[in-house]
């Protein structure tokens, strides 16, 4: 009987994995956005060497995270607290402050701010759109407010709109993305999804390793006719259980012979992990 086959769908490019600078991050899909804000000194994660992608990042967090990634230059020096729930001499003051006195954020109607409170991924959109001035264009058509930032942000490549709804709460991994994605289109790059480790790893072939807990593992690719590494594909996953030998699946998975033609039709990457 044959084994059962799971085939995932997923559009990037195949690339190889950076340096990990905490050691949570290793399967996080945005670890290249994390580093990133690490190496500009904008995140140091916890003091036991993990960020915690999968977290929820707070109303303090995000707003302080995106005005110092736009080198807004913020005084330490505010008086009186701008909220009533804000704990005297938090590091967080200057920049709840700031964001509500240039109405960058707004407060609760109970006239609170909430500094260690969730935050949607819809607010955090909002959020960088205002800081990093990308100008979003308003459709009258549009019923709730916050429609206009769901449409640019996927028109954009900032997030795709199917990835998450109005009521997701931004975890600190997907933040970071949506973050250093802002920032880049505020300098006029041209966003894709693309790995950043894409632009030398340009070689892909039909076997490929990796190292899992020490050990070479190979994986075998089928990439289109015309493939170009500047490009991005779908990529489709082939899984099966171990009672069939590789050559059988890869008969019944169309990897060779008609699934080529396939391949080159469909104009995606197969990857099929031989010996995981």
């Amino acid at each position: 009987m044959k084994s059962a086959i799971s085939i995932v769908l997923a559009y990037f490019v195949l690339c190889i994995p950076s340096t990990l600078a905490f050691e949570d991050i290793d399967n996080s899909w945005y670890k290249d956005s994390i580093l990133e804000l690490k190496d500009a000194g904008l995140v140091s994660g916890y003091g036991d060497g993990r960020f915690w992608p999968d977290d929820n990042v707070t109303r303090a967090e995000i707003l302080s995270i995106i005005l110092r990634s736009a080198d807004i230059d913020i005084s330490d020096n505010w008086g009186e607290l701008c909220f009533p729930d804000l704990d005297e001499g938090s590091w967080y003051i200057p920049y709840v402050c700031y964001a509500a006195e240039n109405d960058i954020s707004n407060w609760y109607t109970d006239g609170n701010f909430k500094p260690n409170g969730p935050v949607s991924i819809i607010e955090s959109l909002a959020f960088v759109t205002w800081v990093f001035e990308l100008e979003v264009e308003k459709n009258d058509a549009n019923f709730n407010w916050f429609d206009d930032y769901i449409s640019f942000a996927d028109e954009e490549k900032i997030i795709q709109n199917n990835s998450y709804t109005k009521n997701t709460l931004g975890k600190r991994g997907q933040v970071s993305e949506i973050i250093t994605r802002a920032k880049k289109l505020s300098e006029w790059q041209t966003l894709d999804y693309k790995s950043q480790w894409c632009a030398w790893n340009n070689t892909l072939g039909a076997n490929n390793a990796m190292i899992i807990n020490g050990t070479t593992r190979w994986y075998l690719l089928e990439l289109p006719k015309n493939y170009n590494s500047d490009t991005s594909y779908p990529l489709v996953i082939w899984l099966h259980g171990r009672t069939n030998s590789n050559e059988m699946v890869q008969d019944y998975m169309w990897l060779m012979g008609w699934g080529r033609r396939w391949v080159d039709a469909q104009n995606v990457i197969t990857a099929y992990p031989a010996g995981l």
